[in-house]
């Protein structure tokens, strides 16, 4: 997890600060880190997600696909078809990511 985004203090806006605490979550998706600012000397918390790339399929005409591990079946009513669409099962809204684990394969009726 490569993360070069400079992280700016939310009390003076300043770039200028250094690391002191780093935890991992539970389940290992998340780096918490408590930070001092080197200019307000406050504290203040981040956390960094790891952003996950979906497997995708190149065919032979320059067409990319998301890989379909449902076999072309819809995960809700279990109707196949080649038209399906792709549905989160944690909305995007609710801060569901976009992520191989979230995203199942989902007819048009059940969407």
């Amino acid at each position: 997890m490569a993360n070069n985004d400079t992280k700016i203090c939310p009390y003076c806006a300043e770039t200028d600060n250094k690391v002191i605490d780093s935890r991992l979550s539970k389940d290992g998706n998340v780096i918490r880190r408590r930070r001092e600012c080197l200019v307000c000397s406050r504290r203040f918390t981040t956390y960094e997600h790891i952003e996950e790339i979906p497997i995708m399929i190149v065919k032979k005409d320059g067409r990319r696909e998301i890989f379909n591990r449902d076999k072309y079946t819809c995960q809700y009513c279990g109707h196949q078809s080649r038209s399906l669409t792709l549905d989160h099962v944690v909305p995007r809204y609710r801060e569901g990511q976009h992520t191989w684990e979230n995203i199942v394969s989902a007819c048009n009726q059940c969407k």
